[in-house]
């Protein structure tokens, strides 16, 4: 691994950090969420999902955009997205606001991050080899 994948490695750790906190956070607060905020199983469950849909339009948005324009700045677009929609989180007060637009965006960045990652590994540790 070389100095260009150790970079790129702490740059998405950082963007994965906050994502993965969210996730460990909300797996202990949907109970108090569904408390406060008088949600059903289903609806907590759905906030956990968005996430991931997220991440899946982010990946298959994001990766032909990161191919088209190049990396850096739709790397830096995806942290931006990530932190932004991240730090608003901080001031959902409903379950459409939490749910619509903070989690989902936040998985829409994430989503690129992990595409990335997966295309810069270096060739002498590709299983296609």
């Amino acid at each position: 691994m070389g100095i260009f994948q150790r970079r790129i490695l702490w740059a998405a750790g950082l963007c994965f950090a906050p994502d993965s906190m969210e996730i460990l956070l909300l797996s202990f607060l949907t109970v108090v969420l569904r408390q406060d905020w008088q949600l059903t199983q289903t609806q907590t469950s759905t906030i956990t999902f968005s996430v991931f849909a997220g991440a899946l339009l982010g990946s298959l948005t994001l990766g032909p955009l990161g191919d088209s324009v190049g990396r850096r700045p739709v790397f830096t677009l995806a942290a931006t997205i990530i932190s932004f929609f991240g730090l608003l989180m901080a001031l959902a007060n409903s379950y459409a606001s939490l749910l619509l637009l903070m989690k989902f965006l936040v998985g829409f960045g994430v989503g690129h991050v992990i595409r990335m990652l997966t295309s810069i590994s270096p060739r002498s540790q590709s299983i296609s080899d």
